[in-house]
């Protein structure tokens, strides 16, 4: 028998184990380490009382993983994943599920909830859009190397790590875009003891930082200050974080895809673009 119930207190083994077996043949297979599945839940605010699983006979067969920002911000929530193991498709788990998900969404006064999709799964779009979601924004993956360290921009910089409170106060300045939901100030300050911040100063002015997830070598965020664009302040951030980093090359999750200028940025760091991604809305 089928049992739709809260994630509330659901172990985390046996949630760790659905997540890898749901996406075992996903179009970018996936076999998160416990660490590596805890600091997902964690950046992306996972929420147990917002999500949804389906157990048969005990065994957790699909959910719903969501995420929120805590009671003071909770008029959107994520979804950190969706999946059903392979051998309990197309019995329109998924959806049951999501009609929990919802119901207890609306409750819970969210308005909004927001996910990504690989835009070469037709398939899972086609299933969300039937669920009402629909697209607003593209995005696209990178993978980045890191230029040599000493690299440096055409004028005086210097650069040095810096605070999280100081890109709270000033990091939006240099935002052209808002970042996606794992890559936003409320997401990366979860997970503050497992990031790298590099600051560039231009006459002691905070001229562009970087931020790096350490354990996954990703690229949360890259901003330079309108005023300082086009002076290699990008390099200089990558080659102060390459420093700091055991890695030769970052990964860069969801950049805005329609931001011509990023994109030639990545392009003459030689970068090369992995995957495009749709994002999804539902209003609940």
């Amino acid at each position: 028998m089928l049992e739709i119930v809260p994630c509330t207190g659901i172990e985390f083994g046996a949630l760790h184990a659905a997540m890898n077996a749901a996406f075992s043949d996903y179009l970018v297979p996936m076999a998160l380490t416990p660490d590596r599945f805890r600091l997902m839940l964690r950046q992306r605010g996972y929420d147990e009382d917002l999500s949804w699983l389906a157990k048969s006979q005990g065994r957790v067969v699909g959910f719903w993983l969501i995420g929120s920002n805590g009671e003071t911000e909770r008029e959107a929530a994520y979804v950190i994943a969706t999946g059903s193991l392979p051998e309990h498709r197309g019995q329109g788990i998924a959806t049951r599920i999501f009609e929990s998900v919802s119901g207890n969404l609306a409750t819970q006064g969210i308005e909004t909830l927001e996910l990504e999709v690989i835009d070469q799964n037709t398939a899972a779009r086609k299933a969300y859009e039937k669920l009402g979601f629909t697209a607003w924004r593209e995005v696209v993956c990178f993978k980045l190397p890191l230029p040599e360290p000493g690299s440096s921009a055409h004028i005086q910089v210097t650069a040095r790590p810096i605070p999280f409170e100081t890109i709270q106060r000033a990091g939006p300045i240099a935002w052209d875009w808002q970042p996606t939901w794992q890559n936003s100030l409320d997401a990366l300050g979860r997970i503050r003891d497992h990031i790298e911040i590099q600051g560039v100063y231009v006459a002691e002015k905070l001229a562009g930082y970087g931020i790096v997830i350490r354990p996954t070598a990703t690229l949360a965020q890259l901003a330079v200050h309108p005023e300082h664009r086009r002076q290699t302040i990008g390099t200089s951030i990558l080659a102060a974080l390459s420093l700091r980093l055991d890695t030769d090359s970052v990964q860069i999750i969801n950049a805005e895809a329609s931001d011509s200028g990023f994109a030639a940025f990545v392009d003459r760091c030689q970068g090369v673009a992995s995957t495009r991604q749709i994002a999804l809305s539902l209003k609940v």
